[in-house]
């Protein structure tokens, strides 16, 4: 997926986001509703981390081994 896709995707996802949190604030909801909220926000949540773990974690395991300074 390129870079233009997955940044419309995340706003489209942060929207949704956004709607479901004032819809949750502005009237009362079933608890049900609430669920899909904590999930839906866990799933972001989770993927940005993982999207964090990645930018981290791959590049110096793409090089090899890292080197230990000398002492």
């Amino acid at each position: 997926m390129n870079a233009k896709i997955a940044i419309r995707v995340l706003y489209i996802l942060w929207l949704i986001t956004a709607v479901m949190l004032v819809f949750a604030v502005v009237e009362k909801q079933s608890d049900s509703f609430y669920t899909l909220v904590r999930v839906w926000i866990a799933a972001y949540g989770s993927w940005r981390i993982g999207s964090q773990l990645r930018r981290w974690l791959l590049p110096p395991l793409s090089f090899g081994k890292i080197q230990e300074p000398d002492h």
